[in-house]
């Protein structure tokens, strides 16, 4: 099916089901059907940016979203709605603005290991300038790191966190970060200047550059997460 495709339809596709969202066939479904192959490919990565946008902040609910998509699907097969152009120009009142994507993703703490690798996977592509070396997505390859542990000793070897600031931090995606999995294996729980040995040695570029940091602290984990949600408008954009 997707061969006479661009190949990014197929990509869309995948990310669609890596991220577990499935409420958007019948939309997917009516924009093979109606449009063009170039079209359907601008559809298919605005149909991306639109979930992620929505799993960050939180817009629409699941039966709200899913009623949207099948609004659009609608009137898609109706021929009310005939490119990308016009399908951007439908939900433009629907997607969730730059400002507000950019703000909750400065904010947002994930309790989904795949949605959690899946962002990290795509922010670590913008700090590379060609595509030869990806990270990736294999989880028996790479695992997900948090840098402030699930269980730190707060007396000793994280005293800059209480024990609601762990809560509130250890999930945030500035806290966390992707690794080789039998690396991570072997730093666990382990102090900042312990993991750091392991982080100099990594090969992807967003775990090695928390080497420059002499502490780790909320303002760190803020900072970091603010430079993601920078970069986070960019990926998942409205421009087709």
């Amino acid at each position: 099916v997707w061969t006479d495709y661009p190949p990014n339809c197929k990509e869309h596709i995948k990310t669609l089901l890596e991220l577990q969202l499935y409420q958007n066939r019948p939309l997917l479904l009516a924009i093979l059907n109606k449009f063009t192959k170039a079209d359907t490919e601008k559809a298919f990565k605005l149909i991306v940016s639109w979930s992620v946008r929505n799993l960050v902040t939180g817009t629409s609910g699941t039966g709200t979203l899913e009623k949207e998509f099948s609004n659009q699907a609608k009137l898609i097969n109706d021929g009310k709605i005939k490119s990308a152009l016009e399908f951007k120009n439908s939900i433009a009142d629907l997607i969730p603005t730059d400002d507000s994507f950019k703000k909750q993703f400065a904010l947002i703490t994930i309790s989904k290991n795949y949605i959690a690798r899946y962002y990290l996977s795509e922010l670590e592509k913008t700090y590379h300038t060609t595509r030869e070396q990806e990270t990736s997505k294999n989880i028996s390859i790479i695992s997900l790191e948090h840098i402030l542990p699930e269980s730190p000793n707060l007396k000793k070897e994280w005293k800059n966190f209480t024990e609601d600031q762990h809560k509130s931090y250890y999930k945030r995606v500035g806290n966390m970060t992707l690794m080789d999995k039998k690396m991570n294996s072997q730093q666990k729980n382990s102090s900042l200047s312990d993991k750091k040995l392991f982080y100099e040695k990594s090969e992807v570029l967003i775990t090695k550059a928390i080497t420059k940091y002499q502490d780790w602290t909320t303002t760190s984990i803020e900072k970091r997460q603010e430079g993601f949600a920078q970069r986070a408008v960019d990926i998942w954009d409205l421009k087709i």
